[in-house]
């Protein structure tokens, strides 16, 4: 039940993101941008990206575990230093930032563990 919420409260604040042209040709983001997605694989879950600046954004992700059971929290702090491929049709940015993730583990066992860490991303955004 907590899930529906979680997701029925994430799609009331998600808002459309629509790049936007700064008048050299190169298209951005607009800061506020608030954008929502899903996560396959271990975990697979949910995932949003609040722009702070059109260069910098914060991202998370709530997944559920299915090798060890549970959930998994992650938030990172990103930063697009540069575009790698601009085109009419797209903008493929790269990104990279530091991070932290939660994770309860339940393994199907009557007792939980609990693990936190520092984490560092890159990728592109397509």
């Amino acid at each position: 039940m907590r899930s529906v919420l979680a997701v029925a409260v994430l799609a009331a604040l998600a808002t459309p993101a629509f790049a936007a042209d700064d008048g050299e040709g190169m298209r951005g983001v607009d800061k506020g941008t608030l954008g929502l997605g899903i996560i396959l694989g271990e975990p697979t879950g949910l995932s949003a990206k609040l722009y702070l600046k059109d260069d910098q954004a914060i991202q998370a992700a709530v997944g559920f575990a299915f090798f060890g059971g549970g959930l998994q929290l992650h938030a990172d702090y990103v930063f697009h230093p540069f575009i790698l491929q601009e085109r009419e049709s797209f903008v493929l940015p790269f990104y990279v930032g530091p991070g932290v993730r939660l994770i309860s583990y339940d393994d199907g066992r009557d007792d939980r563990s609990f693990a936190a860490g520092l984490r560092v991303v890159a990728g592109l955004v397509f």
